[in-house]
């Protein structure tokens, strides 16, 4: 888990900011879940539907793709479209250009040859984005189910412990053991490319401790 959730914590880094990762959100709820930081994991869920709810509510209105600021800004950085998009916007200044030509019948000319590929471009462009806007939208619809079952079962798994928490022996206390030797450094607020791969959380379980949470059922 910590390693797990040291990779989920590049994922903050400024180069993943418009990347379209929602099962980050579902991941690391589950992660907190699993040993036993409930109020955390019910707080990553509703970061996923504030990251997300404006573009989910767009989806279900049926609105047209350019509406959905969250999702282009995904789709922009797509290879292909971005490719099309930059194009296209070189063909607009190209065409811009064209003003400075002293021969008005020459400027006619090569302004419709622009026209015409800047109309191919833009088609060729919404098509692309059509079709993408379509894949993640249905992604992220699933995302949703998956994040409002998560909400579910990170409530039927406190109320669960509880439970089984009263009709339990007592435990004898486990001895703590050392780091090892090992050295563990605060993060200091920068992420560095080349130790994104290698961040860990340190990430104690707390499912013997009902302190934080058993509240909610008393």
């Amino acid at each position: 888990p910590e390693k797990a959730m040291g990779l989920l914590y590049s994922f903050e880094a400024p180069s993943f900011q418009h990347s379209f990762r929602p099962e980050y959100f579902i991941l690391k709820s589950f992660i907190y879940k699993d040993v036993c930081h409930y109020q955390t994991a019910l707080l990553v869920v509703n970061e996923f539907k504030k990251r997300y709810g404006e573009a989910l509510r767009i989806i279900y209105e049926r609105n047209p793709a350019e509406e959905n600021t969250a999702l282009m800004l995904v789709l922009l950085n797509k290879e292909k479209i971005n490719r099309v998009f930059r194009f296209l916007n070189l063909l607009e200044s190209e065409r811009e250009a064209c003003k400075m030509l002293d021969d008005i019948s020459l400027r006619r000319h090569v302004e419709k040859i622009y026209d015409l590929q800047i109309e191919e471009s833009k088609i060729a462009l919404r098509q692309l984005i059509e079709e993408e806007y379509e894949k993640n939208a249905n992604e992220l619809l699933g995302y949703e189910e998956e994040a409002d079952l998560m909400e579910y079962e990170i409530g039927l798994d406190m109320y669960n412990r509880v439970y089984q928490n009263h009709y339990r022996e007592e435990a004898p206390e486990k001895e703590k053991t050392s780091n090892n030797g090992i050295a563990v450094y605060n993060f200091q607020g920068e992420f560095w490319n080349d130790e994104l791969a290698s961040y860990q959380v340190v990430l104690p379980n707390r499912c013997e401790n009902m302190e934080e949470w058993d509240i909610f059922f008393k």
